[in-house]
């Protein structure tokens, strides 16, 4: 499966979603609390994929999504934070609210996955998946 680098500051809930990950065959490539180790652990890392909550103890994940951006890695924010879908920041971004449901994780990430070979080939103009909530059946 996919090398997934995970940014939540909970420990508990890192914990889960790291032992949920497993189970459904992903690599976990690093587990990150704060914006600023999220960097650099995609910097040592080159995941394939990120999960990341959006406040985390250091301040918002704005900065960590940009680097996410330049360096082409598909990411889904997961969160209990209210998220402003007007709000320009979100307005291409895949946004699961806490609790997850961890099938539901697996399809966005299913989804993400499918469009990494693309996004990393420099000579392959890079499609964006399908938002989260497109995936939402109902």
């Amino acid at each position: 499966m996919s090398r997934v680098l995970l940014v939540e500051d909970e420990l508990l809930i890192a914990m889960m979603l790291e032992d949920k990950l497993r189970d459904l065959g992903h690599c976990v490539a690093g587990v990150a609390p704060t914006v600023a180790s999220g960097i650099g652990m995609l910097r040592d890392t080159d995941p394939d994929v990120a999960i990341v909550e959006f406040k985390l103890a250091d301040g918002e994940c704005d900065d960590l999504l940009a680097e996410l951006r330049v360096r082409r890695v598909p990411f889904v924010v997961v969160t209990a934070a209210r998220i402003d879908r007007t709000d320009a920041r979100f307005a291409d971004i895949d946004v699961l609210e806490k609790p997850v449901d961890m099938a539901h994780l697996a399809d966005v990430l299913d989804q993400l996955q499918g469009g990494t070979a693309r996004a990393r080939d420099p000579g392959v103009v890079a499609s964006r998946p399908r938002a989260a909530h497109d995936l939402v059946e109902g």
